[in-house]
């Protein structure tokens, strides 16, 4: 919004711009080409006044053409306009321009127009000057005009690319609500003291969901406290069958992320990890900052789940919500200005995840 009354701002200090320096070229050009032999004081005088005038009449034409929005008009309509206009102020300048020279210049009897001929020539060579003006005015119009709809334009897909990423936000929690809420309830419904534990990390959670929402960024230190929680209450669901490791560049630690960026690939892991990895399912994050380029490998045991998708059952058709999630957030995020991979080998399925240091917005 302040970018757009900026631009907004700066467009009406070129039309200010245009209107000085056309009307100080008006004068020069009178004073230099004026009549020979009217050197005098008084004569330099008229020619500052009738270019005064001339410029007071010009904000009929500004007034008419911003109040009738004339620039929106089509091609045959505008020219008409400008063209009338341009009579009309010509009209009234060149009698105005009779009296200036009656009461500044010393003069016998009012110095009233020749003939039709005199008339016509005095009346079409001010005119133009109006007519130049008036096109010059559209121009300016159009062009201010160009940028509101521009940033109209970018306000527009902003507002979308953030909805777009609040609702991709938004689907990561219900899953892992679901999944997380079940397992409190058999919790309870076992009589283990777990089940509180869970409940107050599963709090800690949805405190950080709810107090990022705003943020494009954060520390990576605090995704990775959030993650903590999420690991606490997954060990409590998965037991001794999930093994977490940590490598943490201390570099890392205040590189700025999109909030909850990784746990919907930690969430996948763990979803189609459980069913394909050895027992313990072994889960490894690591971050180091390359070239002031943050770099993210999460590493599963298990098997590419896409790659035998057909075999596994219960997981058919499925390619992973969670991971798509992630690449439509970093893609509205980032633009072209990240990396993500997953690859599969030996045993392992490896997340990779290069972010550079700013985020558009």
């Amino acid at each position: 919004m302040e970018r757009e009354k900026f631009l907004l701002k700066e467009s009406d200090k070129s039309f200010w711009m245009f209107h000085s320096i056309f009307w100080f070229v008006h004068l020069i050009f009178y004073l230099i080409v004026g009549p020979s032999g009217q050197s005098s004081g008084n004569w330099y005088l008229v020619y500052v006044v009738y270019t005064f005038t001339a410029m007071v009449y010009s904000f009929i034409i500004r007034y008419v053409f911003k109040k009738f929005s004339v620039h929106k008009f089509t091609l045959v309509p505008v020219s008409i306009t400008i063209l009338l206009f341009a009579l009309i102020c010509g009209n009234l300048l060149a009698f105005s321009g009779r009296f200036i020279m009656y009461y500044l210049v010393p003069t016998d009897q009012f110095p009233y127009f020749k003939n039709a001929v005199e008339y016509s020539i005095k009346i079409w060579s001010v005119s133009y000057v109006y007519a130049t003006y008036g096109i010059i005015y559209v121009l300016l119009q159009i062009r201010r005009d160009l940028i509101s709809e521009k940033l109209r334009v970018d306000r527009t897909d902003s507002l979308y690319r953030e909805a777009q990423l609040n609702l991709l936000r938004y689907q990561i929690n219900p899953h892992f609500l679901f999944n997380v809420l079940n397992s409190i309830r058999s919790l309870i419904h076992e009589g283990r003291s777990e089940a509180e534990y869970m409940l107050n990390e599963l709090s800690e959670f949805l405190k950080f969901s709810l107090f990022t929402r705003k943020q494009k960024e954060i520390p990576l230190s605090e995704e990775l406290d959030m993650l903590n929680h999420y690991f606490a209450v997954e060990k409590i669901r998965f037991e001794d069958n999930l093994k977490i490791e940590m490598d943490i560049d201390p570099m890392s630690e205040d590189y700025p992320v999109p909030p909850l960026i990784l746990q919907p690939i930690i969430e996948n892991a763990i979803k189609y990890g459980k069913e394909t990895s050895e027992i313990p399912l072994e889960i490894t994050i690591s971050t180091k900052v390359i070239d002031d380029v943050l770099n993210v490998d999460i590493i599963n045991s298990g098997e590419w789940v896409e790659a035998r998708k057909s075999s596994i059952k219960g997981f058919e058709n499925k390619t992973g919500t969670g991971i798509e999630n992630v690449k439509e957030r970093l893609a509205y995020t980032y633009m072209n200005n990240y990396k993500f991979s997953l690859e599969h080998k030996k045993g392992k399925v490896k997340a990779h995840l290069e972010l550079y240091k700013k985020c558009n917005e």
